[in-house]
């Protein structure tokens, strides 16, 4: 139990994390958001995502659409998420296999550090995304700027 309350809080921070900040000052998102889980419906990783992107789009009043794309240790979804446009409306949640995949194949269709932004938002200062992860984590301390409303 005790190590699934981490595995969501971790979810929670990388997935504030890799939504653009200058999305988030345009009114974002004003059209459904696709969110890429590169492992299988009903592992660790999709559970996590599913709870967090719930509450966030509870949270901002917009569909965040959860698409699996298992395979290759996450390699096929990355693949997807690096080939899309980077409007901010093609995100995703992956797991520490996103770091070691360069290192254990020789080649990749993607550069895992030129291909993805990961931006901090403005949520982690205290805004309601950050709450909004905070809350589902469970843990309050998780927006940088101050205390999550629990």
């Amino acid at each position: 139990m005790r190590l699934a309350r981490h595995t969501v809080a971790f979810v929670a921070v990388i997935s504030v994390l890799i939504v653009p900040s200058w999305a988030l000052a345009q009114g974002y998102p004003s059209k459904p958001v696709r969110v890429v889980v590169p492992w299988p419906a009903g592992g660790l990783i999709d559970v996590s995502g599913r709870i967090v992107f719930q509450k966030i789009s509870e949270t901002l009043g917009q569909q965040f659409i959860i698409d699996n794309r298992p395979g290759a240790t996450g390699s096929i979804g990355a693949d997807l998420v690096a080939k899309s446009a980077p409007d901010g409306y093609t995100i995703m949640v992956h797991s520490t296999s996103h770091v070691s995949n360069p290192h254990i194949y020789n080649k990749l269709p993607y550069d895992t550090l030129k291909d993805f932004a990961q931006r901090q938002a403005p949520a982690l200062a205290g805004g309601d995304l950050g709450y909004a992860a905070a809350a589902v984590s469970g843990y309050p301390d998780c927006g940088a700027g101050g205390r999550a409303r629990v």
